[in-house]
């Protein structure tokens, strides 16, 4: 009877018909959670390029304008919502859009500024931080500035959302400075 035990475990352990099934058991939830956050990161990636997309095309559209109303900004925020199509904006999304001038003496600060979503506008005549000191004094710059709360599809990977942000300076073309009118 031990002969025969020892028999079977003998032939037990020569035996690698399942090997490849249990490394396979083995190793299937690791190349899942590997698969979902590939996919979670290039959707992440793809709302990073959309924001900065919009940043510039917000900043963009109000530097070649002389002047802005109520009606043209809230039109330029609508087109930021629909170039972040499919991604949500509703409640994750802020634009904001400031008129930023420099004085003589190299002091920057708000001449205007407008917001949607969830960022707030600056208040006028604020002091502001001109990244990488890019304008003259006397001159002014449009800020453009998106932030969107990322929430990925699956909360295992990101589990309280990423917060993405962009932002772009652009000097007016059509005149030295845009025009804020308010109706």
């Amino acid at each position: 009877m031990v002969w025969d035990v020892r028999i079977g475990l003998m032939r037990l352990k020569s035996d690698q018909s399942g090997v490849s099934a249990v490394e396979f058991a083995l190793l299937l939830p690791l190349l899942i959670m590997i698969y979902f956050g590939l996919a979670e990161t290039t959707q992440m990636l793809m709302a990073d390029r959309r924001i900065s997309q919009v940043a510039f095309s917000v900043g963009d559209l109000v530097s070649r304008t002389d002047q802005i109303d109520d009606a043209q900004m809230a039109d330029i925020f609508t087109v930021a919502r629909v170039i972040m199509e499919p991604f949500p904006v509703s409640t994750v999304m802020g634009i904001r859009v400031t008129s930023i001038a420099v004085a003589p003496d190299g002091r920057a600060s708000v001449v205007w500024s407008d917001a949607s979503g969830t960022l707030g506008a600056h208040a006028t005549g604020i002091p502001m931080t001109i990244d990488g000191n890019r304008v003259n004094p006397g001159e002014t710059v449009l800020l453009s500035e998106v932030q969107y709360l990322y929430k990925g599809v699956s909360s295992m990977i990101i589990a309280d959302g990423m917060t993405l942000s962009a932002q772009f300076y652009l000097k007016p073309r059509k005149t030295d400075a845009v025009l804020r009118v308010r109706r």
